[in-house]
């Protein structure tokens, strides 16, 4: 029995069976690279474009017969189909099968561009060998990453390639739609949470929230990643700035004043020093939060021992200093300006002395009637809080900078008023700074009474007293419209 020619030698013995014109056929146009027009090839040939079509029909059919039957050549495709199955980098095949790089001078082409073009078990893209085909091997790909990937939705790169019998990062190349995370592929089209738990899961370790923004890809907005973290079971927030996978099982996190509150119920009371150092023990927090907590609110801290607060919260400001808080008939109003945490349906704080007024302290949380529903305010750690207002921004079409009034009445109602702030009266824009109407004040000399009354001073105080308490409170545009008011004898 005789050897095999050499895949190359084989090829070229075929070819010297071929005419002229299939020889030319086949190097120009079934076999180039880059294929001469079918028009050129007619020129070239001497014929018509449709007897050129009809040669190059023929040529191929009675090339791809023959070469199709030739030993050496179906051997060295059965070679390169053991390195790409499905898939391998040509460098790779290249590396793993010199012969594939081999010339063949009577086509100009390598070998494993001729068998990628005439064995239909193979096919050659853009760097890449596959068997048999791109899709195929993306196919297999994706359901490889499904059986190995975990709960949080990451695969093992080594587990992958190892299946695909590729180096990894050759697989990591390969991957498109993909990216590596820690050794481990990742789908790039998760959601915002998916992308936050793969992230976690291939750390292995908590991580604060500008530390996984970091790692996003593609980037998401602070807001977004805020509120998956915030609102998906699973994540916990396990520090003050850090955040863990809820199936690693570390205990979440406890704000500073209810880690106190925890430890006084418990014992009664405990040293300054040791509740310190009890709580930076377990938490990254500062040292003068805790001192903070631990004096104010529903705390006190007397001779370095912390207890619990037995008598009422003396707010820090009085009514009569506390910016933009003003009393009326029977009601008492707190300007502010819409931000987006009204918008969005956050509760926010409010001033100590408003609560103090509306009977709220530590402890002691109220519900008031309005006609969009209750409405509570608490006190939180160190503060008062308000919950939310957003039904009422939806009600009044309220935009962000609008200047709004929170009003607490006498009988347990509240309501969202928007602030009358005209720009052509000055007495009228200053009762609309303190919540009241024109009609409040006969004329310019009872405006500053009205005033003074809103800022728990006496009717009759003058307009010394009343500037001089503006400017405590810096209220400075309602200062200077009462200095410039003209009323006599003031």
């Amino acid at each position: 029995m005789s050897t095999p020619l050499p895949p190359v030698d084989e090829v070229e013995s075929f070819l010297a069976t071929c005419s002229e014109i299939e020889s030319i056929t086949l190097r120009d146009r079934i076999f180039a690279t880059d294929p001469v027009p079918v028009h050129d090839m007619a020129v070239r040939l001497r014929v018509a474009p449709e007897h050129a079509v009809r040669i190059e029909h023929r040529s191929r059919t009675r090339a791809f017969d023959a070469l199709r039957r030739l030993p050496s050549l179906r051997a060295l495709g059965d070679r390169i189909l053991e390195v790409a199955r499905p898939v391998a980098s040509l460098s790779r095949v290249a590396s793993a099968i010199p012969d594939t790089t081999r010339t063949i001078p009577s086509l100009r082409i390598p070998l494993w561009s001729l068998i990628s073009q005439m064995d239909e078990r193979l096919s050659v893209e853009s760097g890449w060998v596959f068997s048999p085909t791109r899709d195929a091997a993306r196919d297999e790909l994706s359901a490889v990453v499904a059986r190995n990937s975990t709960i949080d939705g990451i695969t093992p790169l080594r587990a992958v390639a190892e299946h695909f019998g590729m180096p990894a990062a050759e697989l990591e190349d390969f991957a498109a739609g993909y990216r590596v995370l820690d050794g481990n592929l990742v789908p790039l089209d998760l959601p915002v949470a998916g992308q936050l738990a793969s992230i976690l899961a291939s750390t292995g370790t908590p991580m604060s929230m500008p530390d996984l923004m970091d790692r996003m890809q593609p980037t998401r907005s602070a807001s977004s990643v805020r509120n998956a973290l915030v609102t998906d079971a699973r994540f916990v927030k396990t520090d003050r700035t850090l955040w863990a996978l809820t199936r690693w099982g570390i205990p979440p996190y406890v704000p500073i004043h209810r880690q106190i509150a925890s430890i006084v119920d418990d014992r009664g009371s405990i040293e300054i020093d040791r509740l310190v150092a009890e709580i930076t023990g377990s938490y990254d927090v500062k040292e003068q939060s805790i001192r903070t907590y631990a004096s104010t609110g529903e705390f006190v801290t007397e001779n370095e021992i912390v207890t619990r607060r037995r008598h009422s919260y003396t707010p820090r400001k009085s009514p009569s200093k506390t910016k933009h808080l003003y009393r009326g008939h029977g009601v008492v109003r707190w300007r502010t300006t819409v931000t987006a945490i009204h918008r969005k349906g956050s509760a926010f704080n409010l001033p100590s002395a408003l609560a103090a007024l509306l009977n709220v302290g530590p402890g002691t949380p109220r519900s008031f009637d309005s006609r969009l529903g209750g409405q509570s305010v608490m006190w939180v750690s160190v503060q008062a809080r308000s919950g939310t207002i957003k039904r009422f921004v939806d009600d009044l079409d309220l935009t962000e900078g609008e200047e709004i009034f929170l009003e607490f009445g006498d009988d347990g109602t509240f309501d969202v008023v928007r602030a009358d702030l005209p720009h052509t009266d000055p007495a009228t824009r200053i009762l609309g700074l303190i919540g009241r109407r024109a009609r409040d004040a006969a004329d310019d000399s009872t405006v500053l009474a009205e005033v003074a009354d809103a800022v728990w001073l006496p009717n009759d105080a003058t307009r010394a007293e009343v500037v001089s308490i503006l400017s405590s409170r810096k209220e400075f545009e309602l200062r200077a419209a009462i200095e410039h008011l003209p009323i006599s004898h003031a």
